[in-house]
């Protein structure tokens, strides 16, 4: 049986890229793609002195992490926007990514009230992805 009169959203994530897709109350879809904007890039070693055994300048390893964290935050912001316009939602994925945003959910009791599910899938086409969320609310295709 069909959930009716709700606004119902899935996210698909990676660490690159989440697709936020809404499906509203009359069947109609909207997606939303949000770049991660995070620094897949690796430190590099530091410079090396002119003095033979001198000083090196050597690049913050926890600098580099905590940029990258505080790039995974404002991410994970990002979709939490889209999240607050749902009734219910679902996260998936297939990387550590859903992980991460269920977590700055679970600080959000409001939100958090209307995670249906977390889930483990492969990389999916958009319509792929379309259909497993339409399928998870069992939203028929009433207007196609």
């Amino acid at each position: 049986m069909a959930i009716s009169g709700k606004n119902h959203i899935g996210v698909w994530l990676d660490n690159r890229q989440a697709m936020v897709v809404t499906i509203s109350s009359d069947g109609k879809e909207k997606v939303v793609k949000i770049d991660s904007n995070v620094d897949e890039s690796h430190p590099k070693g530091g410079s090396g002195s002119s003095i033979p055994y001198g000083k090196q300048d050597a690049i913050s390893e926890q600098h580099y992490l905590e940029r990258r964290k505080n790039q995974f935050k404002d991410y994970y912001d990002r979709i939490i926007h889209e999240l607050y316009k749902s009734d219910q939602f679902i996260i998936m994925g297939p990387a550590e990514a859903k992980i991460g945003l269920e977590k700055q959910i679970t600080l959000l009791p409001d939100l958090f009230s209307k995670l249906a599910q977390v889930e483990t899938v492969d990389s999916y086409s958009e319509n792929e992805i379309i259909a497993k969320i339409r399928s998870f609310f069992e939203i028929k295709f009433d207007h196609w």
